[in-house]
């Protein structure tokens, strides 16, 4: 999918309770600009409703991973950032959030770039609509770029899976 940064963004929706426990959301991105503040790559509907969930965020040359708290007022906790210069520009690279046992971890091209422990915020009890944002939050924060092979799991991808992932579609991203 390309989005041009304006006002593109994707609703996927989901069918199972898949962020009450342990998961994983994997793809490839492909930044276009890594200026201009928040780009949202994925996040949960909830997220943006403030009424719980996750969102993963391209901030100029590096990434966040954000969380709203619910109930009200709402709020939101950074939860992960990553080193300057990570995001990259016009270049593919795989991105995988996954949390295992209540510890989140991200990951960039197989490295793990940042964790947060002791999570133990239900993603999904919040997300009534049962609905994911790609690409966008619905009125803002527009993603400039590419993202391909979105995958959510219900279980906590390890780091033999996650190879074996980008291994299996590496070469479609001429890597």
């Amino acid at each position: 999918l390309v989005f041009d940064g304006v006002d593109d963004f994707t609703d996927i929706t989901a069918t199972t309770n898949t962020f009450s426990a342990d998961f994983s959301v994997s793809g490839w991105y492909y930044p276009t600009i890594n200026t201009g503040g928040h780009r949202v790559l994925f996040e949960t509907d909830g997220y943006r409703q403030a009424t719980g969930g996750i969102s993963i965020y391209q901030f100029n040359n590096y990434f966040r991973i954000w969380r709203s708290n619910h109930p009200s007022p709402a709020s939101y906790t950074e939860l992960i950032t990553t080193s300057a210069g990570t995001a990259g520009l016009n270049q593919w690279k795989q991105f995988v959030l996954t949390r295992s046992s209540g510890t989140l971890t991200f990951y960039l091209n197989l490295v793990s770039s940042g964790t947060y422990s002791t999570d133990t915020k239900d993603y999904y009890a919040g997300n009534l609509t049962r609905k994911y944002n790609l690409g966008g939050g619905r009125n803002q924060f527009f993603y400039n770029g590419k993202i391909a092979q979105l995958s959510v799991y219900n279980k906590a991808l390890n780091p033999q899976e996650i190879q074996q992932n980008y291994n299996a579609t590496k070469g479609r991203f001429g890597l």
